[in-house]
């Protein structure tokens, strides 16, 4: 194979007239033979790359300064400022096209009361959009619906923990598919509410111990530990009926009111078990559409995973000034949706 024949460029006097003049830190040193100079090149876009390389290293592979300072050469000083000069700025996040998502929404919080909020399209397992707020507002969530469907993109299921801000947000969605449709003459349907089966088997869990003290509640705690294990239609008829059964028989007890004569107030006798059976009675019309549809998940486990996971590689970074902190997580999401492992 013939070796190229290109010849460096003299940065001063333009000439290809130029020889290899040894090594210099490394770098290939080159002499002009027509004005004499000494000079090295530069390749920037190369640089650039590589620098992003590291930074990447550093933020989801959680290197430390001093192991990247070895492989590339360079101080931890010197890389603490590139670096920084990342974290004042983040990527431009472009929205993946697609035609219909099955989408997991969650939310977590860190110390600084920054709340991450994700949209996760289920089928690709990626990062369809995120939000950095303060808390988990309905209002927010409706506008970042409304963005994604604007560009086309039809949501058929959300799968979510219940929040109640979630909860409203597609509630005043479907009503802009409502208008949408009406006005443009199409017939998207709404977006369906899919429970996540462990925040539900969870809830209901809180409010009754191992050795609750009333049979109906270690009934009812017996009922609540097969929601996890429902796939397939017999198996949910079997569920709704021992529910449905259980509160038939225990109505009078569930039910039962106390009243105080003196301040004329009343309140549930038992409010753990109402408690317990209110979380299931709340969640049924929306804990089995995944029964009816593959494409949609049944729990929000992956985005616990990775929010997981972001919190672990978060604390070797810790002492991020706030703004820092924001784009630190922008710039993870990125390279994890680059990567294709942002999600199990």
């Amino acid at each position: 194979m013939e070796k190229s024949s290109r010849k460096a460029r003299c940065w001063s006097c333009q000439s290809t007239d130029t020889i290899k003049w040894g090594k210099q830190s490394g770098k290939q040193r080159y002499r002009c033979l027509h004005c004499g100079i000494y000079f090295t090149i530069k390749n920037e876009p190369v640089k650039r790359t590589n620098e992003l390389i590291w930074f990447k290293k550093w933020v989801i592979y959680r290197q430390t300064l001093e192991s990247i300072s070895r492989d590339s050469g360079l101080s931890t000083r010197t890389l603490r400022r590139k670096f920084s000069v990342y974290l004042n700025r983040y990527p431009c996040w472009v929205i993946p096209e697609y035609r219909l998502v099955n989408l997991v929404v969650d939310g977590t919080y860190f110390s600084n009361k920054i709340c991450l909020f994700i949209y996760r399209e289920n089928e690709l397992k990626e990062t369809l959009l995120y939000r950095t707020t303060s808390g988990e507002y309905a209002d927010e969530i409706y506008q970042d619906l409304i963005n994604i469907m604007s560009l086309g993109i039809v949501i058929e299921s959300v799968t979510c923990d219940g929040h109640k801000s979630i909860i409203r947000a597609i509630k005043d969605a479907n009503k802009w598919i409502k208008r949408y449709n009406k006005e443009h003459g199409t017939n998207h349907g709404p977006i369906l509410v899919q429970r996540c089966l462990v925040h539900v088997q969870r809830g209901c869990l809180a409010y009754l111990k191992k050795d609750h003290k009333s049979v109906e509640g270690r009934r009812l705690r017996t009922i609540a530990m097969t929601v996890c294990k429902i796939d397939s239609i017999e198996k949910r008829e079997l569920f709704v009926n021992a529910f449905t059964s259980w509160v038939n028989d225990t109505s009078e007890y569930l039910f039962h009111q106390t009243y105080n004569e003196q301040s004329g107030r009343m309140w549930r006798t038992r409010k753990a078990l109402y408690s317990a059976y209110n979380t299931i009675k709340n969640a049924l019309p929306c804990m089995f559409h995944y029964l009816n549809n593959t494409r949609i998940p049944r729990t929000t486990n992956c985005l616990e995973g990775f929010f997981s996971h972001l919190k672990d590689d978060i604390s070797f970074h810790r002492g991020l000034s706030r703004e820092h902190f924001r784009n630190f997580l922008r710039w993870y999401i990125w390279f994890k949706n680059q990567t294709g492992t942002g999600f199990s």
